[in-house]
């Protein structure tokens, strides 16, 4: 059978690399071992040392919304590095003089005492001060305690976001649901089937309709942008990040793209919620299922600190609908997880799976 590539040779491409995005050219592709597709490519305006390969997650196709974010991602990395300049010049300051108490900030402008219970802000951004460390943010606010060779330094919005989530914890039923998904996969070597309905799309799109949902804004421009930026999320990290072993070994992907294609002959008046707001060819969101959907909240705050990118969003709104969107899977379990949907990866393990299901099944219920 033939392998089905997203992007074709001699195509335009945009290329992720250390955070931000280049334009590249594909000249060559392959399948792994894994059955992951990867493509070597060239960077335009680089030397051919340079050329390497890169999974199809990696790459993005050359359209106006991606160079949009390609442009977003300089941007926000030029922040940080002027950041990080300002960082170290403050450092050299508050090294070269010993007997100085308060440092001065920016020139002209004399650092403010600032008591234990307070915080500084400087142009809407928590300001950490302390010693020759970075204080942890906690929410909005950070420890900022007066002292001497105080050091000031922003905290990128990713980590900022990050700390503010991974303060969350999973509901009862969830957190079970995660155990018995970990147990499944790694003790007796099952793999989910790929659903018919409550894909991550329409579950994320079912959520935006519920009570759960909040949505203060008059134009309420929040019922898109939160369900659209977590499907961006999960199609750019699910195999990189929320895959299991056993789950490439079976070769997951390709599966999945061959799945999706038959479900397109088989049932072509499917309705794919939200599809105008993503690449048509992020197929990923509408093929897996609600476990690994919770398998994205569980690793959102990881996704946020190693990539430069982050969501164009109210922080606060979007750890609310985070926090809020855990209540509904909670609320739902019973539709969106089944220790059913799991099935063998071979002959086996079949032979242990009635006797798991009945314990697994007792234990979700």
């Amino acid at each position: 059978m033939m392998e089905h590539f997203e992007f074709a040779l001699g195509q335009q491409v945009l290329a992720y690399s250390q955070g931000l995005l280049y334009e590249a050219k594909v000249i060559d592709r392959r399948v792994t071992n894994s059955g992951c597709n990867q493509y070597y490519i060239h960077y335009k305006g680089f030397k051919a040392k340079w050329d390497e390969w890169l999974d199809e997650e990696e790459l993005l196709e050359v359209n106006a919304i991606n160079l949009g974010h390609k442009r977003r991602l300089l941007e926000s990395r030029r922040k940080l590095e002027k950041t990080k300049t300002a960082y170290e010049r403050r450092t050299a300051v508050a090294s070269s003089s010993k007997s100085a108490t308060r440092r001065r900030v920016l020139e002209n402008e004399v650092m403010p005492i600032v008591a234990d219970d307070e915080v500084l802000v400087i142009d809407d951004e928590p300001i950490t001060a302390i010693e020759n460390e970075v204080v942890p943010v906690f929410g909005n606010r950070a420890a900022v305690r007066p002292g001497r060779g105080i050091i000031f330094h922003n905290i990128p919005p990713p980590m900022l976001l990050a700390n503010e989530l991974r303060s969350l914890k999973l509901p009862r039923f969830l957190k079970g649901a995660r155990d018995i998904d970990r147990t499944m996969h790694k003790s007796f070597g099952m793999v989910l089937k790929f659903p018919e309905k409550n894909f991550v799309a329409e579950v994320l799109h079912e959520f935006t309709k519920s009570n759960f949902f909040v949505d203060d804004d008059v134009q309420k421009k929040y019922t898109i942008i939160f369900p659209v930026t977590l499907m961006k999320y999960f199609n750019t990290s699910v195999h990189s990040c929320l895959t299991y072993k056993n789950e490439k070994k079976h070769r997951l992907q390709n599966k999945g793209m061959s799945y999706f294609r038959q479900r397109m002959i088989d049932r072509p008046n499917i309705n794919y919620v939200l599809k105008n707001y993503l690449n048509p060819r992020r197929i990923w969101c509408y093929l897996y299922g609600p476990i690994y959907l919770l398998r994205l909240l569980v690793h959102l705050p990881k996704i946020l600190v190693t990539n430069s990118w982050h969501p164009e969003y109210d922080t606060n709104m979007f750890v609310l609908h985070i926090k809020q969107l855990m209540r509904f899977l909670e609320h739902n379990y019973d539709t969106y997880f089944s220790v059913y949907d799991y099935i063998p990866m071979d002959h086996n393990t079949r032979k242990t799976k009635n006797v798991f299901l009945r314990q697994a099944s007792a234990r979700w219920h």
